[in-house]
């Protein structure tokens, strides 16, 4: 029978009360056996738990012993599971819907092997070593209740499990007073205030950074779209890959920060991964190509038009791990990112593989702990925390997915995870099958090892396009005479056979040339339809450079800008920052579209600017003093609901990137809410939201 009780969260003071209930309740016993069943029976009162075990891990032998019936249970062989995770990684996790999440293994994560849906587990830590575990609290929701675990509950549990720490660690002996529960609920308050004004200095610090680093990536954003030379052009990248760093930097200290406290959300919102994760791999081609790095990408065309997830936290992982590649290959090295579906399993599967200096089989282990890396010279030699894997681990096992390596010292790595994707029933594929109908197209090359080449061959493969290859190292009269439409061809072979590719475009055959982007202006003499792509090539890129016409787009970043803000002519904005320095970078990202402008520097003169001007769009920093962005906003929305049904798109930017601070600024009023610091085209693509072409 399906269990349609919905268990209601305690409140806060419920919990507290609740807790010290057990400490004092709890402590009066020394049988093990009468500790472990009360443990099981609070936990049922805390959480939406019908079956709830403790285990002790062996130290040595991958097993666990049921402390309640000294039964002996397995854990995965090669550290696979849930319960493998919670070993390893000493966190705590809920798993909702467990059969949709590639971490769990039935076999060895179900103690009881009856149906279950969601599962808690709970590492009971030594109060004395955060490395040593007690024990872990398994908690399932069997098959067929509606109640789900929440972050609350995770939070309530993550408490508690400390009450039994506690009691493990002094058992037999628990001698707790009443004079010593109330020290001790006292020195847990003084506690909790003193995280809680911790976090709240971190947080503010943060914005604080954020705020000025807005400043520093803006003006740079700017000058790099507006200059003409090449070396000043390689200054301001390398000075913006220096900001980037730090912001980088700022966003692991607070992901770290909520995993720890179990305060990190995912997101389930439907997307069209290949468009969401294709700007994944052009982000890195600079830092690739700088370091003398070959980086191939491969994105499935098979991929679902849309899946369900968080893409924000999936890109964040695939960045964390190409990044890492990146630091980690030495010059003439190579980097294959790989973005394949698995339609039997309905999973996203990334891979990324790198030539670089590999992991030894004894840290293997332990690389995905916090500030961990290879070696005790690598942060020395390479930079970096030894964040982002940890980070990267934690997040995959939020999404329901599992994350891998396979190393070895001196040849490479390949790290990889899986996530559940979620698709919508009768969702088609990214790309049709076969979207070039019966144009023949033909490659062209002397070797069958260059990996851009190779991709488009990959591709016209999965696409099921007619295509064929000449043989190796073919001669030019064999491809005069061959029947094709297109021909595809690399620029290291074109510069052996040009003199006979203008006789090629005569026949009103197309050439696709396949070079690096920095050569993307040479060999312009030629006349017919010929089209260049540069790699990583993905799928969508070469799909629409076959079916382009001969209308070459430009390449100047000033005018590409332009012509994606065209739907904005005639608007006027209005922002509101205190800073200086940010007001005057938004000014500049707006002129640079020829959209005009008016400023004010606080709250109250952004109202009266709005009463006075009337603008089309409104820009409102949120950390002003006296009026906050928040209490300005709220103030407009009331002097319109005066006036009419008029609605003027209000873009909030923050230094905070919490969710609650966004929820905050939207209950307020405000349409949408940017985390700064934010670059050009972002500014632009958020107001075209409202006033599209």
């Amino acid at each position: 029978m399906m269990n349609f009780a919905i268990k209601n969260e305690l409140t806060e003071k419920e919990f507290s009360d609740l807790f010290a209930a057990c400490d004092r309740n709890l402590g009066e016993s020394d049988d093990l056996k009468m500790l472990i069943k009360k443990c099981s029976q609070k936990t049922r009162e805390i959480t939406p738990a019908q079956e709830v075990f403790l285990l002790r891990p062996d130290p040595v032998k991958p097993v666990l012993t049921i402390l309640s019936t000294g039964e002996v249970v397995p854990r995965h062989p090669h550290h696979k599971g849930i319960l493998s995770e919670v070993f390893q990684t000493k966190q705590a996790f809920i798993l909702n819907d467990v059969h949709q999440s590639f971490l769990y293994q039935d076999t060895y994560d179900n103690i009881t092997q009856t149906p279950i849906t969601n599962l808690m587990v709970i590492p009971i830590l030594s109060p004395r070593s955060s490395h040593e575990i007690l024990a872990i609290l398994w908690a399932a929701i069997p098959k067929g209740d509606l109640n789900q675990y929440t972050q609350l509950d995770l939070s309530y549990m993550t408490r508690f499990s400390t009450l039994i720490a506690r009691l493990f660690q002094h058992h037999p002996h628990t001698d707790h007073t009443h004079e010593i529960v109330e020290d001790y609920q006292d020195a847990y308050t003084k506690l909790r205030a003193q995280i809680r004004r911790e976090r709240e200095y971190f947080s503010s610090i943060i914005h604080d950074i954020r705020t000025p680093m807005n400043g520093v990536i803006g003006f740079l954003e700017l000058l790099n779209l507006h200059e003409e030379d090449p070396k000043k052009q390689d200054y301001i990248t390398s000075a913006l890959m220096s900001g980037e760093g730090m912001v980088a930097l700022i966003n692991d200290a607070l992901d770290i920060a909520k995993i720890s406290s179990g305060k990190m959300e995912i997101e389930r919102a439907p997307f069209a991964p290949l468009e969401v994760f294709s700007d994944t791999a052009k982000l890195f081609v600079n830092s690739t190509r700088k370091r003398g790095i070959t980086l191939g990408a491969y994105y499935d065309p098979h991929l679902p038009m849309m899946i369900q997830s968080d893409y924000h936290r999936i890109k964040q992982i695939m960045n964390n791990l190409l990044n890492n590649a990146i630091k980690f290959t030495p010059k003439d090295g190579h980097i294959d990112l790989e973005v394949l579906y698995d339609a039997q399993h309905d999973g996203l599967q990334v891979s990324i593989r790198d030539t670089g200096i590999g992991i030894a089989k004894e840290r293997q282990e332990m690389i995905f702990n916090p500030y961990t890396q290879e070696k005790s010279s690598t942060s020395r030699q390479y930079g970096g925390t030894g964040l982002g894997l940890s980070i990267s681990q934690q997040l995959v096992v939020l999404l329901g997915g599992v994350i891998g390596l396979e190393s070895e010292e001196g040849v490479g790595s390949r790290f990889y995870f899986d996530i559940p994707c979620h698709t919508p029933p009768d969702t088609p594929p990214s790309i049709a099958h076969n979207p070039f109908g019966d144009r023949l197209i033909l490659i062209y090359t002397s070797s069958r090892s260059h990996p851009a080449r190779t991709a488009v061959e990959r591709y016209l493969e999965a696409m099921d396009a007619p295509y064929y290859l000449t043989a190796i190292d073919p001669t030019w009269e064999s491809v005069q005479q061959s029947t094709f439409d297109l021909l595809v061809i690399t620029k290291e072979d074109l510069l052996t056979q040009e003199e006979y590719a203008q006789e090629i475009l005569d026949t009103d055959h197309a050439v696709l040339i396949i070079e690096h982007e920095n050569f993307l202006d040479e060999h312009n003499w030629f006349v017919g339809d010929i089209r260049r792509i540069a790699p990583p090539i993905l799928p969508d890129d070469l799909l629409h450079v076959v079916q382009a016409t001969q209308d070459v787009p430009s390449t100047h970043r000033t005018q590409d800008l332009l012509a994606s803000a065209a739907s904005l002519a005639g608007l006027t904005v209005l922002i509101v920052d205190d800073n200086t320095i940010n007001l005057h970078v938004t000014q500049e990202i707006l002129a640079t579209v020829h959209v005009p402008s008016i400023v004010a520097q606080s709250g109250a003169e952004g109202i009266e600017s709005f009463v006075r001007e009337r603008p089309d769009v409104i820009l409102m920093d949120e950390n002003m003093p006296e009026l906050t962005g928040s209490e300005a906003i709220r103030q407009i929305r009331a002097l319109e609901a005066q006036e009419g049904p008029n609605h003027t798109p209000i873009i909030s930017l923050t230094g905070y990137s919490d969710p609650k601070t966004k929820e905050r600024i939207q209950n307020a009023g405000a349409d949408l809410v940017l985390t700064k610091p934010t670059r050009p085209q972002e500014i632009i693509q958020s107001i075209q939201k409202y006033f599209p072409a």
